[in-house]
């Protein structure tokens, strides 16, 4: 009878182990919750710089239409005040150079349009210049 009273009192968990259990957990928790707030961070941003992203394109895109359609001389400043701003972000702006003096519009053999936008808020990163190289041939 000493032993099935003895297994009694040895089943379960005591207190202390209870609340050791719970406190590894919430610690656990806690870690969780703080690697899943940065997770939703780094998503806003990668959603926020291809906003940015996507206007440089839509600007590149008009360039080397313009290119195709009009010929290597119709490239010049002022084609892409149409595109407009978004996301967060002005409308695309650009420069065109050649050997690295700037021009409008394209003239010479090669010529090379980087194009940048600017965040509407001063604390908020920009996607890097997007560069185009437009030959004449």
């Amino acid at each position: 009878m000493h032993a099935v009273a003895s297994r009694r009192r040895r089943q379960g968990f005591t207190l202390i182990e209870s609340i050791g259990a719970i406190i590894l957990l919430g610690i656990a928790a806690a870690g969780i919750v703080t690697v899943q707030s940065g997770v939703f961070n780094s998503q806003n941003r990668a959603r926020y710089l291809a906003a940015g992203v996507e206007l440089q394109q839509a600007c590149a895109e008009r360039l080397v239409g313009v290119r195709n359609q009009q010929g290597y001389s119709a490239v010049a400043t002022g084609l892409c005040s149409g595109v407009g701003s978004g996301g967060g972000f002005s409308a695309p702006t650009y420069t065109l150079t050649v050997g690295g003096t700037s021009t409008s519009p394209c003239s010479g053999s090669t010529c090379t349009a980087v194009i940048s936008v600017s965040p509407a808020a001063s604390a908020a990163a920009a996607p890097p210049n997007l560069t185009l190289q437009f030959s004449s041939y």
